[in-house]
């Protein structure tokens, strides 16, 4: 007898097109992201040249925060936005068909790989207006994918438990802030370190293993919390 049943990754898999179905018809929203992004480094730019620094000699530590947290305003927006834009009578209908594993699993893999691209994008933005030296192309990338995973799996959780709460995103940041701060000291302590940072980079394996631990504990609390907050 044949088993019609779609398997886990199959239904992942249907949760994940749309997402990106979604996103393709809302153009305004991703371009609205990346203009956000452009205009932030502007910003950055004219008030690094209106106070007379050197935008050639920028330190390391510095251009590893201002890009960082250029990322962090666009994640937030992003990935709250997956879920606020969900209408709920989708969610109920969601409900009757997927698994609170199957809908966490694929709204994980989408704002993964949505962060991540934000993170390409911004740091492409941010080379061409401040330029920098990178000193290890190997661990700027490792620190910007392990970077792209925190902020996409803190916001997810965070933004499934303010959209229960029927709050809005500014909910997201204040219930992500205690676990952002070490996030981000790990990740600038690796970012300087791949810039050239001397001083940094000794702490370079130990802050990746440090980033990597907190990545799979936010995975993991997010796979064991979103059922309670699915059933609510």
């Amino acid at each position: 007898m044949q088993n019609n049943n779609p398997s886990f990754l199959s239904q992942v898999f249907a949760l994940f097109q749309k997402d990106i179905l979604i996103e393709r018809r809302n153009k305004y929203v991703l371009g609205g992201l990346f203009l956000f992004s452009s205009s932030t480094v502007m910003m950055i730019y004219f008030s690094l040249l209106y106070n007379g620094d050197s935008l050639q000699n920028l330190p390391a530590s510095t251009w590893g925060i201002l890009f960082w947290m250029v990322v962090l305003f666009s994640s937030v927006n992003a990935v709250s936005n997956s879920f606020f834009r969900e209408k709920e009578e989708n969610m109920m209908y969601f409900h009757f068909l997927f698994s609170p594993y199957v809908y966490i699993t694929a709204k994980l893999i989408y704002n993964v790989i949505f962060t991540l691209l934000l993170s390409v994008a911004a740091s492409i933005i941010f080379m061409v207006v401040i330029p920098t030296h990178i000193h290890s192309f190997v661990v700027f990338t490792e620190v910007m994918a392990l970077g792209s995973i925190s902020y996409a799996v803190l916001f997810t959780t965070m933004s499934a438990i303010a959209l229960k709460a029927k709050s809005n995103n500014t909910l997201v940041a204040v219930l992500g802030f205690p676990i952002l701060i070490p996030m981000l000291i790990f990740i600038t302590k690796v970012t300087s370190a791949a810039l050239g940072d001397i001083t940094m980079q000794e702490l370079v394996t130990k802050n990746l293993l440090l980033l990597i631990a907190l990545d799979i504990v936010q995975i993991i609390l997010a796979i064991v919390l979103f059922p309670y907050i699915w059933r609510e």
